[in-house]
């Protein structure tokens, strides 16, 4: 149940979780890494992906210098700022630019 509504389908699900200010969680760490390196979706055995928000673009280009040290190929539709994701999901809709 959620709220009053019945979910029938759980296709989707969706948490937000906080880390700490500093380096990041080591199990976020261990799954970015995981998703990396298995590109199947979720439905196919592969990891969940995670959308990863960022407080700043400094924030986001260090966790992917560290991504690349491991020399995985990065899908950096995952890894957004609060500006970087409003600029992609506007585009996303195809709404024009003020």
């Amino acid at each position: 149940m959620l709220g009053e509504a019945m979910i029938l389908d759980t296709k989707f699900n969706i948490t937000s979780e906080e880390a700490s200010p500093g380096a990041l969680p080591q199990w976020l760490v261990e799954h970015m890494l995981a998703q990396c390196r298995d590109p199947r979706s979720f439905s196919e055995g592969g990891p969940a992906r995670i959308l990863i928000l960022y407080p700043t673009e400094e924030a986001r280009r260090e966790s992917l210098e560290n991504l690349a040290d491991e020399s995985v190929v990065i899908d950096r539709t995952l890894h957004h700022t609060l500006s970087s994701l409003e600029t992609a999901l506007l585009a996303d809709f195809r709404i024009p630019r003020a």
